[in-house]
Order: structure tokens, then sequence, then C-alpha cells
């Protein structure tokens, strides 16, 4: 058995084509590439976080805004 470490990090924008990726196969309501963009760079209210483990794979994603 292979065993992965992982950390819970504040998304970047660099991360935001793995995120994407995640959304694709894993929401029937996506949010759109410019949503999350905007709520990794611009908007106050937001937070965004990643999973990934030790070798760089995203593995989980999670926003929220705190309003």
């Amino acid at each position: 058995m292979v065993k992965n470490n992982w950390i819970i990090r504040q998304a970047e924008l660099n991360d935001l084509a793995r995120i994407m990726l995640l959304e694709a196969n894993n929401s029937s309501l996506a949010w759109s590439s410019r949503s999350v963009e905007q709520d990794i760079l611009g908007n106050p209210a937001a937070y965004s976080l990643i999973a990934c483990t030790d070798d760089g794979g995203v593995i989980g994603f999670a926003a929220c805004w705190f309003v």
C-alpha cells in the first residue's frame, strides 16, 4: 500500500487548472473558471483551500464566503 502525505493550504492562481478538473469530474453544477479565479484573486469575502499530496497532486478543493 502506498501512503501519500497531504496538506491543506490556501489556493493560488496556479492551482486553477487542477481545481477546474476536479469541478468538471465531480460536480454536475461546476463553478466557472472565472468564478473560481475571482474568488482566489480578489473576493475579500472568499477563502479557497485545496488539499494536495506531497507530490503536488490536488485531491480536494473547498471554498467558503465569510459574510
